[in-house]
């Protein structure tokens, strides 16, 4: 029985679903305008994005870092170059 509890009460600390696209690289596929949507391609699904940085806007084919999740949406920003 102390088996059974341990792999039930387990703690698995790996984000699942829409969270567990944090910190994932995607490419913008429709323009997102300051305060508007666009699109972003992210492992073969395209998803709602939005940003909250001071440029005016993020050109399609811009590659972006996901930095968080709001409803169904993501919240990108640009991938810095190294």
């Amino acid at each position: 029985m102390k088996r059974f509890a341990k792999t039930i009460l387990k703690n698995d600390t790996t984000e699942s679903n829409i969270f567990a696209l944090k910190g994932k690289i995607g490419t913008v596929t429709k323009a997102i305008p300051k305060n508007g949507r666009g699109y972003v391609k992210i492992g073969g699904e395209e998803w709602s994005a939005i940003f909250n940085l001071e440029m005016e806007i993020i050109e399609e084919g811009t590659i972006v870092v996901i930095i968080d999740v709001e409803g169904n949406k993501v919240i990108v920003k640009p991938k810095e170059e190294k």
